[in-house]
């Protein structure tokens, strides 16, 4: 059976070609053509390969130096994948803007790791490693709505500048490591370095769980921010983003112990989410038939709203 426009059209079609000049009849064909042919390059997935390599020096560990040469190849991936999710949102009217294409591209992405290498190289080794990235179309719309609705950019922007400040501290500290003369300069340097790794470390679960989150994987979320605070307790994003996915799940006391921790560490996102869940878990709480006389619901939440930002 012939499909249902070319069977609708081809009669009419042909009789009105039939007494055209060539030219027009050819540029008429392929007019047609495009109007009933699907929308090409969006029905599969789009693979990506790329590579990324880091030089590691002294006193760096060798899973930090194949995750930094990781996150090089991921960011080669997004940058293309960034430019099929424009085509996409063009082609869909998605209307997004280029920082939410990009928070797109990098949450959809499904990486695999293709191939490790580590090679010497001067003082050092460098560590290359090569990923496919699969972008799956599908999930493309969805995902869309969630970046708009979660304001996934920010804290897309945060990830990457800590990513790019981290690159710049250990470029500094390699640099100071060598040119240190005794050995208490060098392990003083060496520790920095350790600290370092483990905030990159810390980031990298922090991106992890953004992912998650973005892709309405709460507990996996959760999950990976609780392993962010693990490797850097005084990471206070990483408390409200758990908060906030607690609060997804509306498990109330956790969400504003995470975020307690959060506003005091300075989070002013933790302080207001804190605010807010604590207020309405009193209200929910909150039984007028057995208050006692004269009970004021707002001085009692004031009351405990400065006990919590306290940490009592």
């Amino acid at each position: 059976m012939k499909p249902f426009a070319t069977a609708f059209f081809a009669p009419a079609w042909f009789h009105v070609t039939s007494n055209m000049r060539p030219n027009m009849r050819h540029l008429l064909v392929l007019v047609t053509l495009l109007l009933l042919a699907p929308a090409v390059g969006f029905s599969e997935t789009k693979e990506i390969v790329a590579e990324g390599v880091y030089h590691m020096g002294d006193g760096e560990t060798p899973s930090v130096a194949e995750s930094r040469a990781l996150l090089q190849a991921k960011r080669v991936a997004v940058e293309q994948a960034g430019t099929y999710v424009e085509s996409y949102s063009k082609v869909k009217n998605l209307r997004l803007t280029e920082d939410e294409i990009q928070v797109l591209a990098s949450g959809l992405m499904e990486v695999t790791i293709l191939d490790k290498k580590r090679s010497i190289a001067g003082d050092g080794f460098n560590f290359s490693v090569k990923i496919r990235a699969i972008v799956h179309p599908d999930k493309m719309e969805e995902t869309a709505k969630r970046v708009k609705e979660k304001s996934a950019v920010g804290d897309y922007k945060k990830v990457q500048e800590a990513y790019d400040n981290s690159q710049k501290e250990i470029e500094a500290l390699k640099r100071q490591l060598a040119q240190a003369k005794t050995e208490q300069e060098k392990s003083r340097v060496e520790s920095k370095i350790t600290d370092e790794e483990r905030f990159f470390q810390a980031n990298e679960w922090l991106e992890k769980g953004e992912q998650a989150w973005l892709n309405d994987q709460t507990d996996a979320a959760i999950e990976a921010y609780t392993k962010a605070i693990g490797l850097r307790p005084n990471h206070a994003k990483a408390y409200y983003l758990r908060g906030a996915a607690y609060n997804a799940k509306k498990q109330s006391e956790q969400t504003i112990l995470d975020c307690q921790k959060a506003c005091q560490l300075g989070d002013q996102d933790g302080c207001y989410l804190m605010e807010t869940t604590l207020k309405m878990k009193m209200l929910l709480e909150w039984d007028p038939l057995k208050a006692p006389a004269g009970f004021d619901f707002n001085k009692a939440f004031e009351k405990e709203l400065k006990k919590r930002k306290q940490g009592n």
